[in-house]
C-alpha cells in the first residue's frame, strides 16, 4: 500500500486545505487567527505532551512548550521555545509597523545567536506580497511572492530557490461565487506539477471539506475528507487507490470563558493490514492571557 505523504497530511491537519495555499499571506488573517485564537489575546503558554506512541523514538521529546506574546493587532511580537529540560532552545522577536504589519521576525538559537531573519512586504491593502528568509550569514534560504485580485483574493504565489530562480508557481482557482475550488502548481524547470480540488458540503450540522490531490499525469495521488463540528475535527486520508490510509482526530475538550480551547487531544492512526493502528496521541494545554 502506498503511503500518503506525511508532509501533506500534517499540512492539511494544521492549517486546513482552505487556507493551505498561501491564504496566510493576507493581512486578513493574523497570527492570532492562524493559532485559532479569538478576542484580545495578550499571551499564550503552550505545553504539548506525548501520551501514547507506537515507537519508543516518539517519546524522546515527551513534551515541548512555548510562550508567545501578542500585540493588539494579533501579531506574535515575541516567543520563547523550551526543551524537555525547561531550558530555552529558541527565541523570536518581531518588528511591527504603525499600521500593525509585521515587517520581520528575528530568530535566535539556544545560545542566543542569530539563526535567521524572516522579512515581509505588503501592498496598499495590507496583503503580504513577499516573504523572505535570510540566514545568519546573509544567504537567502527561502523566498515567496504573492499576487491578489481586486477583491483581495490571492490568485497566485511563487516560491524561489536561493539563487533567485522560480522553483514552483501556484495558481488559485475560484468559482463564480468567489469560493476557492482548486489550485494548480508547476515547476518551471522540470515542467512537473500537481493539482488540488476542494469540495465543501454540510451534513448533520458538520462542515465537510474534501480535498483531492492529483499527480502530474492527472491520476489520483491522495484524497482527504475533513469533518468539523463544534470545533472538533476528523480527517480521513485515502491513498492512490482510494483506500483508507490514515486517520486523525482533533478534540478540543476544554475551553475558557471566552470560547478559546485550552485542552486539545490529537490522535493519529495509520493503516496496517487493512486495520487502523495507533501511531501517536498528544495532549496540548494552552494558558491564555488577555488585554
Amino acid at each position: 500500500m502506498q503511503s500518503i505523504s506525511t508532509a501533506v497530511f500534517i499540512f492539511l491537519t494544521v492549517s486546513g486545505a482552505v487556507t493551505s495555499m498561501g491564504q496566510q499571506a493576507s493581512r486578513r488573517e493574523t497570527d492570532r487567527d492562524h493559532r485559532d485564537l479569538k478576542g484580545s489575546v495578550r499571551s499564550v503558554k503552550i505545553v504539548t505532551q506525548v501520551l501514547e506512541a507506537a515507537k519508543k523514538d516518539d517519546f524522546d521529546d515527551k513534551w515541548r512548550s512555548s510562550e508567545s506574546t501578542f500585540d493588539k493587532y494579533g501579531n506574535v511580537v515575541a516567543e520563547l521555545r523550551f526543551g524537555v529540560d525547561g531550558k530555552v532552545v529558541g527565541k523570536m522577536i518581531a518588528e511591527i509597523d504603525k499600521s500593525g504589519n509585521k515587517l520581520k521576525e528575528t530568530h535566535f538559537n539556544d545560545a542566543g545567536e542569530l539563526k535567521f531573519t524572516y522579512f515581509l512586504e505588503y501592498d496598499r491593502d495590507g496583503n503580504v506580497t513577499e516573504s523572505k528568509s535570510v540566514e545568519a550569514d546573509g544567504k537567502i534560504s527561502g523566498m515567496a511572492r504573492f499576487e491578489f485580485d481586486k477583491q483581495g483574493r490571492q490568485v497566485s504565489n511563487s516560491s524561489y530557490n536561493s539563487d533567485g530562480t522560480v522553483s514552483t508557481t501556484v495558481q488559485v482557482i475560484y468559482d463564480k461565487f468567489g469560493e476557492r475550488v482548486g489550485t494548480t502548481s508547476l515547476s518551471p524547470v522540470s515542467g512537473v506539477g500537481s493539482r488540488f480540488e476542494y469540495k465543501r458540503s454540510k451534513e448533520d450540522g458538520a462542515d465537510i471539506l474534501e480535498t483531492t490531490i492529483f499527480n502530474p499525469d492527472d491520476t489520483l495521488h491522495s484524497r482527504y475528507v475533513e469533518t468539523t463540528k463544534d470545533g472538533d475535527r476528523t480527517i480521513l486520508g485515502f491513498g492512490n487507490k482510494d483506500q483508507l490510509a490514515e486517520k486523525l482526530t482533533v478534540e478540543r475538550t476544554e475551553r475558557d470563558a471566552r470560547g478559546n480551547w485550552t485542552i486539545e487531544i490529537v490522535t493519529k492512526w495509520e493503516t496496517k493490514d487493512k486495520a487502523l493502528v495507533l501511531k501517536i496521541k498528544k495532549k496540548t494545554s494552552r494558558t491564555i492571557g488577555y488585554f
